[in-house]
């Protein structure tokens, strides 16, 4: 009776196939892992990977738990578009900070990591954002983190890290909480005045024009109560009657810490009040 017990068992798995078989999708944002009984959906950035290059076995764990919910042979994980595994993990490098070990990459994710760094033998912590006074997902020296090919140095590395730390475009403290400043400039015309009400975020110019406005030149400068840390980047949209019918006489340059509105070739219109434009700042 075992015997033959054994051998149903055994005829029933041959046909059902491989138990626990499962596939991984990644689209925007997401991964999805299915199996013939139930699919599970995942955010990209609670979830940190790790490839053999030489099983080619990927893995998929939860930052949070450390818990595995995908392990299986890198071509049953599916990009759109992609079929190779170095063009896969190049993908994930898009959302994930790539290291190696001997014969792993390990993708972190960006959202959320802080890096602990010490000087001395360049050994180097990544730590996830459920991580914190626990194990850090990675440890290991600093020159195994891949940030990008132009990134050849320790150093290099080290501030594209505090850049992904930061994020892309990071919001300033201070720049929310106090009062830009604006200096009327030459094209506005003789006796022409800025005002400015608003933040390093956000807010509305007024220039009221003078005589004599001039074809090129500096309309105002805003000056930003905390730089940016490469520039700022600034859209403007009119806020008044006079704004809308000039605006296209103006354009915007920027550095860190300030923005100006330029005369493009032609003249604002003299003596006239209420040029107003709204503006919104983000940084880099």
């Amino acid at each position: 009776m075992k015997k033959y017990t054994i051998f149903t068992v055994l005829l029933a798995l041959a046909f059902l196939g491989p138990v626990g078989a499962q596939t991984l999708t990644f689209t925007q944002g997401n991964a999805e892992v299915a199996s013939s009984t139930k699919n599970h959906l995942y955010g990209i950035d609670d979830l940190y990977f790790s490839y053999n290059n030489n099983t080619e076995v990927f893995e998929a764990r939860l930052a949070e738990t450390r818990e595995s919910v995908f392990k299986s042979n890198i071509s049953n994980v599916t990009i759109s578009g992609l079929s190779t595994a170095a063009a896969k993990i190049a993908w994930l490098e898009n959302t994930h900070v790539k290291a190696n070990t001997a014969q792993f990459n390990h993708l972190l994710p960006k959202n959320g990591i802080s890096v602990r760094y010490n000087t001395s033998g360049k050994a180097t912590n990544i730590h996830g954002r459920f991580t914190q006074g626990k194990t850090p997902l990675w440890a290991g020296h600093a020159d195994s983190i891949k940030t990008s090919a132009t990134d050849t140095t320790t150093a290099l590395r080290l501030t594209a890290l505090r850049k992904i730390v930061r994020g892309a475009t990071p919001r300033l403290i201070g720049n929310d909480a106090n009062a830009a400043t604006i200096a009327v400039g030459a094209a506005s015309g003789s006796g022409g005045t800025a005002t400015i009400t608003g933040n390093g975020l956000s807010g509305e110019i007024d220039i009221d024009t003078g005589s004599s406005t001039t074809t090129t030149g500096v309309l105002a400068t805003v000056t930003l109560p905390v730089a940016c840390p490469s520039k700022c980047l600034v859209t403007i949209t009119p806020s008044s009657t006079f704004g809308s019918t000039q605006i296209g006489k103006v354009f915007v340059t920027t550095t860190g810490n300030t923005f100006v509105l330029n005369a493009n070739g032609t003249a604002l219109t003299a003596s006239t009040a209420d040029f107003k434009v709204f503006y919104q700042v983000t940084c880099r």
